[in-house]
């Protein structure tokens, strides 16, 4: 008289649910031992973002530093709070603001040039005197900028105003238009062998690179700064 035992479909669906909850009992229990890695947060305005931080990026985290990294793509109004707040630990900016919360340290300087489609009729070096206002795109790169573009070409002249280096690169690339450009967002775009760019004569101020930050710094902020100074060099 063996008898024949068999486990019936609630049983099986228990068992289950059994098995779940001593997974996450063991968790619980676990929770106290375990150690998250720290994060670091770095952030920087659209253009850097686009045409420089990726290189940065890519030798930071070759240092295979015991951190979990967040990358953000600000806009220059949104950088002050947002470091003053310690939402960000880092953030590269072309424009300043006086702030008693924020540091703004100078990391950089890159000249400006003159960026153009490989069909357009200009020739190098140019002189901003004989760029026509007309085909002219506009970005306020910084308040250096806008007082050298207002002392050449007059103040809101220009046949296009944009905030977003993507759209001016697209813009050139189908028309006989011109832009002026940091020389890092330059030999980036260029690539694509349908723009090229060309030194100017009387030229825009170079455009600095600051670092905002808060004291005491991130302890990983002096090695992410080098790293950005080897890429731009």
């Amino acid at each position: 008289g063996l008898r024949h035992v068999e486990m019936t479909p609630e049983g099986r669906e228990f068992i289950m649910t059994a098995e779940k909850w001593s997974s996450l009992w063991v968790e619980s229990k676990n929770i106290g031992k375990m150690s998250p890695k720290p994060v670091f947060r770095i952030a920087a305005t659209q253009t850097l973002s686009n045409y420089v931080m990726p290189d940065v990026y890519s030798e930071f985290t070759s240092r295979k530093l015991p951190i979990a990294l967040e990358l953000y793509s600000l806009h220059y109004q949104e950088c002050y709070s947002a470091i003053a707040d310690h939402d960000v630990d880092a953030i590269f900016v072309s424009r300043t603001m006086p702030s008693n919360r924020v540091s703004s340290i100078p990391i950089f300087s890159e000249k400006m040039v003159l960026l153009c489609s490989t069909f357009s009729p200009y020739v190098g070096p140019v002189r901003p005197q004989d760029l026509p206002v007309s085909k002219g795109i506009y970005m306020l790169w910084n308040h250096e900028y806008a007082m050298w573009h207002e002392a050449f070409f007059g103040l809101r002249q220009y046949s296009v105003y944009a905030d977003n280096m993507r759209l001016v690169e697209k813009i050139l690339e189908t028309s006989d238009m011109w832009a002026i450009v940091p020389i890092s967002a330059a030999r980036n775009v260029i690539k694509s062998e349908r723009l090229r760019y060309l030194d100017l004569l009387d030229s825009p101020p170079d455009r600095t690179i600051f670092l905002l930050t808060t004291e005491p710094q991130h302890e990983y902020t002096p090695l992410l700064v080098e790293d950005l100074q080897r890429v731009m060099s």
